[in-house]
């Protein structure tokens, strides 16, 4: 998670901070601990309808950012970060997913 924010303030210069890693993280854990997210990746199913469903379910999960944390919300959500943002996380997610599932 590090390295996809330290590219993406790289890329985007929006400068997420430490308290966003740990943000990015809840939400992450969410997305990828969700059992519908388990039922997808388990499932037979295109790898364009797995990686939008976890899209989806990131932005659902963002959705909770919307209050004390709306600037976080709105860096993340940025119509240029959250497509890197989710393609990096998704990648990552994807790969541990393919280890431990047989």
């Amino acid at each position: 998670l590090s390295e996809i924010i330290e590219r993406i303030n790289e890329i985007y210069g929006i400068e997420l901070k430490d308290e966003d890693k740990l943000d990015l993280q809840n939400v992450s854990k969410r997305t990828e601990t969700n059992e519908e997210m388990t039922k997808v990746m388990k499932g037979n199913n295109s790898e364009d309808v797995k990686k939008e469903f976890f899209t989806e379910l990131f932005k659902e999960n963002m959705v909770d950012y919307t209050g004390e944390r709306l600037d976080f919300y709105k860096k993340v959500m940025d119509e240029r970060v959250l497509p890197l943002l989710v393609d990096m996380m998704y990648s990552g997610y994807k790969k541990s997913f393919e280890r431990v599932t047989p």
